[in-house]
């Protein structure tokens, strides 16, 4: 077909249909522009929505601490080790410096005896021996022998060098609650002969426990006094009583024992009636090579023989 043919094809058409092709073509641009506009409008509302479920997720993987109380223990892997250990509610322990370990006897189950304080028995059964305690004793102190200087010569021993002495500390485990040391450092006077041999009345050790150790007398002050010697009973300490000497046993240990009580003023009348009485608890005895002399003034029987079992052990 030629091209003039074509032109007067063309210039044959309807304006009509023309017009109506153009108004089609408008009317679909103008739809897709609408159907566009709300996906661009709410495109961020989408993406931030997208972020936080994102976020969330992450958030819950991660380890959430738990705290550390009694049944939020976690769960030992029996793979690593044999046992697992229960969660308690028990308190801890306190230490002897926290509460007062000398308020209760050191070793009551070696006592099979029920001693009730403010009562004496005669008799108390160990599960290592038997006590017989002499009630009414009486003790009677020797004096020292006299010490010439011009023969003699004096030494300061200190703890340490008592102890080697000894061979032992001869200081009780267990020592009545509400007694205590002297303060400061303890020094005894020993004595030698010129030619070096010792004297031996100077060689007996004492150690005293008291409540107080200010100068004022008080009868009933609570106190415990140790006194020891090498190979021998301590000087100027001796029991004797009317009665024929009935030993005790502590562990194969033989050991005399004795209770009594003295009296203490002011006396009041014509009869010289006293205020009062306090209790006193003896014993003596050799064990380990050493003697020992044991005096507890206003103790109870149960922390008097507690302090002899300190020392002879089982």
């Amino acid at each position: 077909m030629k091209s003039e043919t074509i032109l007067s094809c063309i210039g044959d058409i309807d304006l009509k249909l023309i017009e109506e092709a153009e108004r089609k073509v408008k009317s679909t641009k103008q739809n897709m522009k609408k159907s566009t506009i709300p996906v661009l409008r709410f495109a961020p509302i989408v993406v931030a929505s997208i972020l936080l479920l994102v976020i969330i997720n992450t958030w819950n993987k991660l380890p959430v601490p738990t705290p550390n109380l009694p049944g939020n223990q976690p769960i030992v892997d029996a793979s690593t080790t044999h046992s697992v250990q229960e969660p308690t509610n028990t308190p801890p322990v306190a230490s002897a410096q926290e509460e007062n370990v000398s308020q209760t006897p050191t070793e009551p189950q070696r006592i099979i005896s029920a001693l009730v304080a403010g009562q004496h028995e005669a008799k108390v059964t160990l599960i290592d021996g038997e006590l017989n305690f002499i009630l009414d004793v009486s003790v009677i102190s020797g004096a020292p022998p006299p010490v010439d200087p011009q023969t003699t010569y004096n030494e300061k021993w200190g703890l340490n060098q008592v102890i080697d002495y000894l061979g032992v500390d001869f200081r009780p485990e267990y020592i009545p609650a509400g007694l205590c040391e002297p303060e400061g450092e303890q020094v005894w006077t020993v004595i030698f002969n010129n030619d070096g041999s010792r004297m031996p009345h100077s060689f007996t050790f004492g150690f005293r426990y008291r409540e107080s150790f200010g100068d004022e007398y008080d009868p009933l002050r609570r106190s415990l006094e140790v006194k020891t010697a090498k190979g021998e009973r301590p000087f100027q300490c001796a029991l004797h009583h009317t009665e024929t000497e009935t030993l005790s046993n502590i562990n194969g240990v033989d050991i005399i024992v004795g209770y009594t009580k003295l009296s203490y003023g002011p006396y009041i009348g014509e009869e010289k009636t006293p205020s009062g009485y306090y209790d006193i608890y003896l014993a003596e005895f050799m064990y380990g090579g050493n003697g020992y002399y044991i005096r507890g003034e206003n103790l109870s029987q149960e922390e008097f023989v507690s302090v002899l079992l300190s020392i002879i052990k089982l």
